[in-house]
């Protein structure tokens, strides 16, 4: 059975049956489903929490109670994901929920009465470019790359990027005017029914593929492994030298996408693409073409890195990290998230609001804490269980537990949650997520 992708997003209480609501929904979250001593963690409906300067952030702020609870929600159960809002937009009504485990869509759209619309709006496509490809060609292409300095083979980088926008364009026009030929009709709970909008059975859906409320996304993924084979793994996002190079890449993503929004009339958006399955089939394909010049670290990590993250697999502190990421979050206007990852349930959840207010303070726009909080029913155990690469299974540390009935592994593969003693991940995905280090440890 497949459980439907929702979100439930809240903020800012507006009456106290709200306030009631709030607080009761984050309590059964922490407590879990089931019976005691069998409660596992809800996976559906993703929840996400508008953080507010002047409403909930601060210890003055008349809601700051409700954070206190999100804080202690977010070290039992992963969510509820925050969403960072200025008091002036929040007040101007120009807040948002995401789609999906991060896609964004333009928050101008207006209504007819010149009022924010935050219901209604959609993306009808996502064309991801694998920049670690790009830079493969580039190497081959390029005889004396070894002699070339770290911003030259970026700039080789940036004008491989820039030569690909003509099939970009190419892609998003043809996935327009694949989406343009649908009937209300045809999706009837979106265009009659008012999920987007109350048309006609026969209506065109065309003029709302080209207005605000719609976008269409360039993706993109790789950034942190391009820097790290241009400047021979001596720099990254979290170095002035290495954040520098990132943002040219970005930037010159972001240009290259404007162009093609100027040329079509599309609602084109950048999107920090979370890469699900493609951050192993991209690698797969690009070892059977480049094997000979992608490096051995690479080969034997065994997949790329999603959009502008700092690679999962390396040790950062939790805050340099929301730091370092921050800087490419108004460049992915289209898609974007940062993660921190918890090494367990933290009975200590000042932590969670120090992060929270760390992330609003350096500007990034969509923030999680990823917590284990995974369980084996034989014997009680809650912290992290390994997966066991002989067995193909996850394995409980303190018993030895492998039945799948009597686990629960509940990960963060990209935005959504998943039952993974369930589940499976794709191959390179699955060693992507048990690599990951923990960038928040326990007290002693």
């Amino acid at each position: 059975m497949q459980t439907p992708f929702s979100t439930i997003s809240f903020g800012v209480p507006t009456s106290w049956e709200s306030e009631e609501i709030i607080l009761q929904y984050l309590k059964v979250r922490q407590r879990g489903l089931g019976a005691k001593p069998m409660e596992k963690t809800t996976i559906f409906p993703k929840i996400s929490y508008f953080l507010v300067d002047g409403y909930n952030l601060n210890d003055t702020d008349p809601y700051f109670y409700i954070t206190k609870e999100v804080a202690k929600t977010q070290m039992t159960c992963i969510y509820p994901d925050i969403l960072c809002v200025s008091k002036q937009d929040y007040d101007n009504g120009r807040y948002y929920s995401r789609m999906g485990c991060r896609s964004r869509v333009n928050h101008d759209f207006k209504n007819e009465k010149g009022e924010y619309q935050q219901e209604g709006r959609f993306n009808f496509g996502v064309q991801t470019l694998s920049i670690p490809n790009l830079l493969w060609s580039c190497i081959r292409e390029t005889s004396n790359w070894n002699e070339l300095s770290y911003q030259e083979r970026i700039d080789k980088v940036k004008d491989k990027i820039k030569s690909y926008t003509p099939l970009m364009q190419k892609s998003m026009e043809w996935r327009y005017n694949q989406v343009k030929k649908l009937k209300p009709k045809n999706v009837p709970i979106l265009f009659m029914a008012g999920g987007i909008a109350r048309l006609k059975a026969e209506d065109s859906i065309e003029p709302f593929l080209k207005s605000t409320q719609s976008s269409i996304s360039y993706g993109y993924i790789g950034i942190g492994d391009v820097l790290e084979v241009c400047t021979d793994r001596q720099h990254s996002i979290n170095d002035e030298i290495g954040l520098d190079l990132g943002l040219q890449l970005i930037k010159t993503i972001s240009e290259e996408a404007n162009k093609i929004k100027e040329n079509t009339g599309l609602p084109v958006s950048v999107y920090g693409t979370p890469a699900e399955s493609s951050i192993y089939t991209y690698f797969v394909t690009d070892v059977e073409n480049y094997g000979d010049i992608i490096p051995q670290w690479l080969k034997d990590r065994g997949y790329y890195t999603n959009s502008f993250h700092y690679p999962s697999e390396q040790s950062i502190d939790a805050f340099d990290k929301i730091k370092a990421e921050a800087n490419f979050h108004k460049y992915s206007n289209g898609g974007n998230i940062t993660y921190v990852e918890n090494s367990g349930k933290l009975e200590n959840w000042k932590v969670a609001i120090e992060l929270m207010r760390w992330a609003y303070e350096c500007g990034v726009e969509y923030f999680g804490v990823n917590t284990v909080s995974n369980k084996c029913f034989e014997c009680g155990y809650v912290g992290d269980i390994p997966y066991n690469d002989e067995k193909n299974t996850y394995v409980c540390p303190n018993c030895g537990n492998s039945n799948p009935l009597k686990l629960d592994i509940t990960l963060r593969c990209c935005g959504y949650l998943g039952k993974y003693n369930f589940t499976k991940a794709v191959k390179g995905r699955v060693k992507e997520m048990n690599k990951r280090v923990k960038h928040i440890k326990p007290f002693k």
